[in-house]
């Protein structure tokens, strides 16, 4: 099996696009070209070309009116294309395969279709993103020979990203189940107890935001116990009702003096995050806020 993609500059969309195709097809060659014969002469075509069609194995985007775009305006890159055809069988499920687009996916597409999907809060700050990563690998005395060999490089570090997101997601789509079943078992529902699973936030947060009811979840915190307040949506800090102030900043005996709660370790000064060296010392300290 010959892939081919563009020669010249790379960039994360033609990288993870043909990381892709060769956990697909693992023994094919990867050549690097903009030759017409050389890519009329592929089984499969990437980032390059002015086709889309998978039914021929051709997956380029830059051809006049793109190739698809989604419902919520993000055009389809390459390593969307690929992905569309490929991530379903690759992530084993398409919930997987939904949250590794999500994740992973639409950032990539809508900048290599110069698409923006976040705005600077602060002058000359920007995100550092995995293109960057890509880009800090080129010199500007790069050959092509050279190129296609850090290329390949970029292609297998891909390939673990890949590895490492997909084994990931599956852990958080059976997390979330978890977190649906205690949510549905739990009778008062604005302290949700999660200390008897190690779930982290990004598992518990999207099942529990979805609600109104949840305001605080207690989960373990190294040897010790945490009460995390649940933001109002998974994009913002601010919380649906953030611990009291007086707490804020505290820690050991002027925490415990502070909140009257024996037990109570750390207050984070944003007024998220609670620490408590024991279970029932969290358990006061969400219910001491939530009437507070």
């Amino acid at each position: 099996m010959k892939i081919v993609t563009h020669s010249g500059n790379y960039h994360a969309d033609d990288i993870f696009a043909v990381a892709v195709l060769l956990f697909v097809y693992p023994n094919s060659e990867v050549i690097r070209s903009r030759d017409e014969q050389i890519i009329s002469s592929a089984d499969i075509v990437v980032d390059v070309g002015s086709i889309y069609d998978p039914t021929k194995m051709r997956f380029d985007h830059h051809q006049i009116g793109g190739a698809l775009t989604r419902e919520n305006t993000i055009p389809y890159a390459s390593f969307g294309l690929v992905w569309k055809e490929y991530g379903e069988k690759l992530a084993g499920s398409k919930e997987v395969a939904d949250e590794i687009e999500q994740k992973l996916i639409l950032p990539i597409d809508a900048t290599d279709n110069a698409v923006s999907v976040s705005v600077p809060v602060f002058d000359n700050i920007n995100e550092y993103t995995i293109g960057d990563f890509f880009s800090s690998f080129k010199t500007i005395k790069d050959t092509e020979p050279e190129l296609q060999t850090t290329f390949m490089n970029m292609v297998a570090l891909a390939q673990g990203v890949l590895t490492r997101e997909i084994n990931k997601s599956k852990v958080h789509a059976e997390e979330r189940k978890i977190v649906e079943k205690v949510y549905s078992e739990t009778q008062d529902k604005r302290i949700i107890d999660l200390t008897s699973f190690n779930i982290g936030f990004s598992s518990y947060g999207k099942v529990l935001v979805k609600h109104n009811e949840p305001i605080y979840v207690i989960h373990p915190h190294d040897v010790r116990f945490a009460v995390r307040a649940l933001p109002l949506d998974m994009n913002t800090f601010e919380n649906k009702k953030p611990f009291p102030e007086s707490w804020r900043g505290k820690t050991g005996t002027e925490f415990e003096e502070a909140s009257g709660v024996k037990g109570s370790f750390f207050a984070h000064k944003s007024g998220y995050l609670v620490v408590a060296v024991t279970k029932e010392a969290a358990i006061e300290l969400a219910n001491k806020s939530l009437n507070a």
